[in-house]
């Protein structure tokens, strides 16, 4: 088991065999109008920036209030569309990993009532922020967190009156035994002449034992430097069946390291036995240093995914009659199991291509799609408009600007539709997949509009 992946385990081997079901933090804060927020942090360390309070062993919570326009597009300042300055960002083991707008004012004469709950779960915590009663964050996962013990440290005073603190922690449960680690790649090399890589890994013989299953991945520079661009990166699993599935998506960074966590439980099924993985990233640069891991949690989930079918694989080229999209992602039609409880579709989507493409396509250019499931329609957008917010900034380059689902040097979310009262148990349903219509008039064949699509079916029970 390699080094980068001990800290952990090793630190709850040290700690007591107890931890609280749950921690509820709430206090009342006032900032004056030349305040630039604070920061709440379960520990006794002090942050260098309390609005960015990364500590190791820590979680933390920053209520940001400065993050003024930027009309520069490559500066280290994200807030190029001019965006409202309340943002609340979670902290956790030295890293930030996510930051939002609030919904609620943090300025003002009247203050703010805020409530931090961390809620132990299979596999870490669930975190809910709540501002003035509305949800910043409702129930977000953070791996291998477990609720504080003692209340939280608020700061800085400067321009921010704090009252009304309390804390409260749950009933005393066993702490979670540390997880299964399976290490799938340990620090491959993926520059431009090694576009792919290969191995096999030896995940349990019985996943259904396991409540959650969380992977981690981890780009570091190369002995020749790492990558100044932001590249599509993909990893895939195969069955025994020798299908494929993609279980992670992600954008590299501009010129930068970084390290994520993900939670892939829906693909539990597939982590069955000796299989085999392969990635595939086209840099042209020096690159990066790839490591992934992956945790197997037990416990138990309700309702737990026991069946994983593909639906669509392939890259959807847009606005040209000759590449019809319809080739590319057809109708599926699946037979429910008998035993299904609960059904999602599990979609991971991306544009790519942009200028001379007309709109910028399709990477700077928003588009809707339906998911259609017999009679059942379901629609949203492709775009993604918080980039300025990724924890992994700042950054070179225009990792800044909103984009067609995805964001330089991150990880791509998946669109996750519940689909159960449209697949009825021991019936065929059929899936369908639409794109905005849309017309390229000035094709780049290099670098066309296009969709890369992956999704699958999950089935519960």
């Amino acid at each position: 088991m390699q080094a980068w992946l001990l800290g952990v385990i090793a630190c709850a081997a040290l700690q007591a065999p107890t931890v609280p079901s749950e921690a509820v933090a709430s206090w009342r804060a006032t900032l004056s109008d030349s305040s630039r927020g604070y920061g709440v942090v379960f520990g006794e360390a002090e942050p260098k920036d309390w609005m960015e309070p990364n500590l190791e062993g820590t979680f933390a919570v920053g209520f940001d209030t400065h993050n003024p326009r930027s009309t520069d597009w490559f500066n280290a300042d994200g807030n190029i569309y001019g965006r409202p300055e309340r943002e609340v960002s979670l902290h956790w083991n030295g890293l930030e990993i996510a930051n939002r707008v609030c919904p609620a004012e943090l300025k003002g004469s009247s203050g703010h009532q805020a409530e931090v709950r961390v809620r132990l779960t299979v596999g870490g915590s669930e975190v809910t922020v709540r501002v003035n009663g509305q949800a910043v964050y409702d129930r977000f996962f953070v791996p291998n967190l477990v609720p504080p013990r003692t209340a939280p440290r608020l700061g800085p005073a400067e321009g921010a009156r704090f009252e009304a603190p309390a804390f409260r922690s749950g009933r005393q449960v066993p702490r979670p035994e540390p997880p299964l680690r399976v290490v799938a790649f340990d620090r491959v090399l993926n520059d431009a002449q090694h576009h792919r890589w290969e191995g096999e890994a030896q995940f349990p013989d019985r996943p259904e034992q396991y409540g959650r299953v969380v992977c981690t991945l981890k780009l570091e520079p190369t002995p020749n430097g790492i990558d100044p661009w932001d590249r599509l990166a993909q990893l895939w699993l195969f069955d025994e069946r020798g299908r494929r599935f993609e279980v992670l998506r992600w954008i590299t960074p501009y010129r930068k390291g970084w390290t994520w966590t993900m939670d892939v439980t829906d693909l539990l099924p597939l982590f069955r036995g000796k299989r085999r993985l392969e990635g595939l990233c086209e840099t042209w640069g020096p690159g990066w240093l790839v490591s992934v891991a992956f945790d197997f949690h037990k416990g138990r989930v309700s309702p737990r995914p026991f069946r994983v079918t593909p639906l669509w694989s392939g890259t959807a080229i847009l606005g040209q009659r000759e590449h019809p999209i319809a080739a590319v992602l057809p109708p599926a039609a699946v037979r429910i199991d008998g035993r299904t409880k609960a059904a999602k579709v599990r979609a991971v989507v991306t544009g790519h291509g942009m200028h001379p493409n007309t709109g910028n396509a399709a990477e700077f250019l928003p588009l809707w799609r339906k998911l259609r499931v017999g009679e059942c329609e379901f629609q949203n957008t492709l775009w993604k408009d918080d980039n300025y917010l990724n924890p992994c900034r700042p950054q070179g380059g225009t990792w800044k600007f909103d984009r067609a689902g995805w964001a330089p040097g991150d990880t791509v979310r998946p669109w996750v539709v519940d689909v159960t009262r449209c697949a009825p148990p021991g019936r065929e349903a059929v899936f369908r997949y639409e794109i905005q219509p849309y017309v390229n008039r000035t094709p780049e064949p290099g670098n066309p509009a296009r969709h890369v699509v992956e999704a699958v079916l999950v089935e519960y029970r």
